[in-house]
């Protein structure tokens, strides 16, 4: 009696102690497996991160592209002003001495304003920022400052001389319209969230 009471005392611990492991195990899963809210709170916040890493990039992108085309801008403005002035310096001195012995200076400025000229058509490709205004405008420079030259070229007779004169006004006009369109776009990059003007 004694034996089997011992025996069954035995098998009942084990059953208890068997009993308690498995409450353990089933206590222990729930807080191992996070809840459904859990899951879908990570992905927002995954979400969120994400978006403003994009948001970030796009922001650094449209930043270096402003300065970029910003930059193109200001060089075209600076030297459109350089050669506006020159052309009106030129114009001035033909109308105090004549305007012979000035084509190798007017040839030069005509050389500068066609290299300028390139440089915008180049920005012009790659913004429609840089308004079709501005490259027109640029374009009628170039063609005004081509025929001051070619005046200049023509024999220096005093109808000759004025008709040099006049050209090299209007080149001077022509350059200077360029400048002030070229200057409101400057001011129309600075405002601008992309490329595409938007």
């Amino acid at each position: 009696d004694l034996q089997q009471g011992q025996q069954q005392q035995g098998q009942q611990g084990q059953q208890g102690g068997q009993q308690q492991q498995g409450g353990q195990q089933q206590g222990g899963q729930p807080g191992g497996q996070p809840s459904a809210a859990d899951q879908a709170n990570r992905a927002a916040d995954a979400m969120k991160k994400a978006a403003q890493q994009l948001q970030d990039a796009r922001n650094a992108q449209v930043d270096a592209w402003k300065g970029e085309l910003s930059d193109q801008l200001d060089q075209s403005i600076n030297e459109t002003m350089q050669l506006a002035r020159q052309q009106a310096e030129l114009e001035k001195k033909a109308r105090q001495q004549g305007a012979q012995g000035m084509q190798g200076e007017q040839s030069a400025l005509q050389q500068g304003v066609q290299q300028a000229a390139e440089r915008l058509e180049q920005a012009g490709r790659s913004s429609s920022l840089l308004s079709q205004r501005s490259q027109k405008a640029m374009g009628e420079a170039q063609r005004r400052v081509q025929q001051a030259t070619q005046a200049m070229q023509q024999p220096q007779t005093p109808d000759g001389n004025q008709q040099a004169q006049n050209a090299m006004k209007d080149a001077t006009e022509a350059l200077n319209q360029a400048l002030s369109s070229l200057v409101r776009d400057r001011e129309k990059v600075n405002n601008a969230n992309s490329a595409s003007g938007f």
